[in-house]
């Protein structure tokens, strides 16, 4: 079977046999010293070996250096008439709500990330993450995510 695949660099549509990993860039851009292609895949590489804890320590690994803190805040908005449905409750939970909030939190930890990467760290640690509410105005809840860690080098 034949699976149709767009190359994220150049965005042109190739196809590939069913079976194979699905590439991230077409033959053309993967043999190309593209060097947007090469930062791709080296920040690829790089977030596949990211180590990120809300410990102090990273278990079995020693930092060598910290590198500073790094913040972010994410405001998420819910829709209070209808998204606090009771239909929408299991077990007490709001899906709708917690669902919000995971992507949320998500975000903060990503962008956390990616700012860890940007100063040179290969680790993150003492991640805090916590929510507050902004308040309600015209049927919409709005929800600040605060999250901070520290960026370090780990051995």
């Amino acid at each position: 079977m034949e699976w149709m695949v767009q190359c994220k660099f150049c965005h042109n549509s190739f196809t590939i046999e069913g079976g194979e990993a699905m590439p991230d860039s077409c033959p053309s851009c993967t043999k190309r010293d593209n060097p947007d292609v090469l930062q791709f895949f080296e920040d690829k590489k790089k977030r596949r070996e990211f180590v990120a804890v809300s410990t102090p320590e990273v278990g079995g690994r020693t930092v060598v250096k910290s590198l500073g803190v790094v913040t972010t805040e994410q405001v998420v908005g819910f829709k209070i008439s209808g998204e606090l449905d009771l239909s929408k409750f299991n077990g007490g939970m709001a899906l709708s709500l917690v669902d919000k909030l995971m992507n949320g939190r998500g975000w903060a930890i990503r962008i956390l990330t990616d700012e860890a990467l940007a100063m040179g760290a290969n680790g993150l640690v003492g991640i805090d993450i916590r929510y507050e509410s902004l308040g309600v105005k015209e049927d919409v809840l709005m929800v600040l995510v605060y999250a901070k860690g520290t960026a370090v080098i780990v051995e």
